[in-house]
């Protein structure tokens, strides 16, 4: 498991009051002999950011390429306008990305498959935060009233739309052949009471983008799609899905929101997993920004 987590203070001439704390963490799921999520969070004087990469399990070095993906990542966010364009800001992110990371795995020798991973971002100033996931994946936003507002993004066979398909025309086309494998994108509120809305709708679009102020939002947050392996019992041919609104109150439980928080939060959860029976297939990555 690894975590990290930064702070930095706002000044008396900024223009918000809050002070912004970011973090991340990732394990290795009980089904993979090797983690294929990665995340980082960096701290800037005037922004926080959070990037997570899921690999496919399927294809070659995958553990590798996620990594590549999301330091490439790294060094295109200067790219990313919080305020405004953030549509076209991020197609630019994209696509710098993925021609940066394939350019690192071919010095490598890589085969150029280890970058088909998932890309989801967090970007954040003084006054608000952008949350994006190309492929699929889970973005969470914690209104200061206690409610949660989920947005899982998620294929109907399978296979994600991931970023690197951009750069070979044949396995993008490939992926369009699987006509039923729309992707959708699972709306769902829970209020702090506990009741539980949601609604399913279809996109066609490349990418999904959220956007928030902190004056109406506590945290954001990003998960891979391993969130969705959580089951009861421990043998994987004999196990219960565990619903995502019954998993995700369980990680999101930030009682505090400073030093390793992400981290406390993964611990905390998978303590959570075993005590009652639970387990989790996938790797799971989190990250997190938060404003008090």
């Amino acid at each position: 498991m690894r975590a990290s987590s930064q702070v930095i203070r706002s000044s008396s001439a900024a223009k918000s009051s809050f002070d912004l704390t970011s973090g991340h963490a990732f394990t290795i799921g009980r089904g993979h002999s090797v983690c294929q999520d990665y995340a980082l969070s960096v701290a800037e004087t005037r922004t926080h950011a959070v990037i997570l990469a899921d690999g496919c399990s399927s294809s070659p070095d995958t553990d590798i390429g996620a990594r590549f993906l999301a330091k490439a990542a790294l060094s295109f966010l200067y790219q990313i306008d919080v305020d405004k364009d953030t549509r076209d800001s991020f197609e630019q992110y994209y696509r710098h990305t993925i021609q940066f990371a394939a350019l690192s795995s071919r010095v490598l020798k890589l085969n150029p498959w280890c970058l088909d991973a998932t890309l989801l971002t967090i970007k954040a100033n003084s006054r608000g935060f952008v949350a994006s996931i190309y492929g699929d994946g889970v973005a969470v936003m914690m209104r200061r009233d206690g409610s949660l507002e989920i947005m899982s993004v998620e294929f109907a066979q399978g296979f994600p739309d991931y970023l690197n398909y951009q750069l070979d025309a044949v396995r993008r086309a490939a992926l369009g052949d699987y006509v039923f494998n729309h992707k959708r994108v699972r709306r769902m509120f829970i209020s702090h009471r506990g009741n539980v809305s949601e609604t399913i709708l279809d996109s066609d679009r490349s990418f999904e983008l959220y956007r928030g102020n902190w004056s109406d939002y506590r945290w954001v947050g990003i998960l891979s799609d391993g969130i969705h392996s959580v089951s009861g019992g421990l043998d994987p041919m004999d196990h219960i899905a565990i619903k995502l609104a019954d998993v995700l109150p369980r990680l999101l439980d930030l009682k505090t929101l400073n030093g390793d928080f992400a981290q406390r939060a993964l611990e905390s959860f998978m303590t959570y997993l075993v005590a009652n029976g639970w387990c989790i297939q996938d790797d799971l990555a989190i990250g997190f920004i938060a404003a008090e």
